[in-house]
């Protein structure tokens, strides 16, 4: 099978997926049916009793309600819209003809500012996907070392894959001197100089990973594009290509880890449409802050306590099982080769 389904068995409900519902939705920390209660008569029993239900309702069910209402949403409304918008493709070129790849294409819609980007592959090739249709757009491809080329004045009709190829010319580039300087604090002393004694690899994954498969066949979903189904899949691909990564820079120093954040502040959702835009940005004060979705990237980018721990996976600085598929070897190594080969480039 070219796309590995996801089992009943990483939908099941464990311990650790407790505490990643706790990191996802950040829920109001209620000990459920522990109350000390032998001091009390049968009604003062029972009103306790009321008052933490009451809490853990509006504590967990709300947000787990909201934020899953919100997601079933957003698939359905896609689903049911059929094409209602447009795509970009492309190659990028040397003057001379040769593949570009590595190029990031940016189309920029003039009217509201909404951005939409890609990176060239191997052969040079570009596409984006799920585009608002109208304009006028920008598109713009540029690339260290040469000099960049713009587009101006594209208009895109529903349904319509819009080509436009780039020339780039070759463009020496001469940076400025620079001097880097900072304070004396608890990461950069007289005793260290800011960097780690080795290098880590921090990437920013998401429980929606459980819900994901690799679609060799159609990685980009050209066929038929679905934003969740794409989410899910680029977090899975997350965690497989940092596990395959620790794998090969075993004996190295260098460690690569990857986390699950929680449902952080960042705006994300707000430009689905419908009720499923108005429910991220309705409830979005039931997500946690940018700060402490931080919290975990920090620690385990600086923090001496995982300085040794690679090919892990983790939420609020606990460790946690992924989902049967990201464990994958085969999957892993399959994804790392064709990675490569879009990319251009190979690491051993």
């Amino acid at each position: 099978m070219l796309a590995q389904n996801v089992t009943a068995a990483d939908r099941s409900f464990t311990p650790e997926r407790a505490l990643c519902w706790k990191c996802s939705l950040r829920l109001i920390t209620v000990p459920l049916f522990t109350f000390q209660l032998t001091h009390f008569s049968p009604y003062q029993k029972a009103g306790k009793l009321m008052n933490q239900f009451k809490r853990f309702v509006l504590g967990a069910t709300v947000p787990f309600l909201a934020v899953t209402l919100a997601l079933v949403l957003s698939h359905g409304s896609l689903r049911a819209q059929g094409v209602t918008t447009a795509s970009l493709s492309g190659i990028i070129a040397t003057d001379k003809g040769d593949a570009l790849p590595g190029a990031n294409v940016m189309a920029v819609h003039q009217p509201s500012g909404t951005r939409y980007g890609a990176t060239s592959r191997a052969n040079g090739q570009f596409n984006i996907l799920n585009v608002k249709i109208g304009g006028p757009y920008v598109v713009t491809a540029s690339i260290l070392g040469y000099k960049k080329e713009s587009q101006s004045n594209v208009y895109l009709n529903i349904g319509q894959d819009l080509r436009i190829d780039f020339r780039l010319v070759e463009q020496p580039i001469a940076g400025p001197e620079v001097v880097i300087t900072a304070k004396l604090d608890k990461v950069m002393n007289s005793g260290r100089t800011g960097a780690a004694p080795a290098s880590r690899v921090v990437n920013v994954s998401s429980q929606a990973h459980r819900y994901g498969s690799i679609e060799f066949d159609d990685p980009g979903f050209e066929k038929g594009y679905n934003a969740m189904k794409s989410y899910a899949q680029s977090k899975l691909a997350n965690l497989l290509f940092t596990y395959e990564l620790s794998r090969h820079l075993a004996g190295t120093g260098i460690t690569a880890n990857a986390l699950h954040p929680g449902a952080v502040r960042t705006g994300f959702g707000k430009d689905l449409s419908g009720i499923a835009g108005l429910v991220f940005k309705r409830f979005d004060f039931l997500m946690r802050s940018p700060e402490k979705g931080a919290e975990t990237v920090i620690w385990l980018a600086s923090s001496a306590e995982p300085e040794q721990l690679t090919g892990k996976y983790f939420c609020d600085r606990r460790e946690l099982r992924s989902s049967r598929v990201s464990h994958d070897r085969d999957v892993a190594k399959r994804l790392w080769e064709a990675s490569a080969q879009m990319t251009g480039l190979g690491f051993h």
